[in-house]
């Protein structure tokens, strides 16, 4: 049992058996920084807006960023200025 990828560009395939379908679980972070900026996309230089430190976000971290919603949208912030831990 193979499961069918895009990797680099192209297509490849993985064992099945290596591969997880259910999404990753969001998880709870406060923000420990004074300001926060929240992003469209990874990387991204447009600001949607920011966050003040003690704000409670759920999100999912996806390495140096944290998937979130924010204002009823997709967006990110840098996983390293939150923390699951009150500030």
């Amino acid at each position: 049992a193979w499961t069918r990828i895009t990797y680099n560009g192209r297509t490849a395939y993985i064992a099945a058996k290596f591969t997880d379908t259910k999404p990753p679980a969001p998880g709870t972070y406060y923000v420990q920084v004074s300001s926060l900026a929240v992003r469209p996309a990874k990387n991204s230089n447009v600001l949607l807006g920011r966050l003040t430190r003690g704000t409670k976000v759920s999100g999912i971290r996806e390495g140096a960023w944290t998937r979130i919603t924010y204002n009823g949208r997709t967006a990110y912030v840098a996983s390293k200025f939150i923390s699951s831990n009150t500030p």
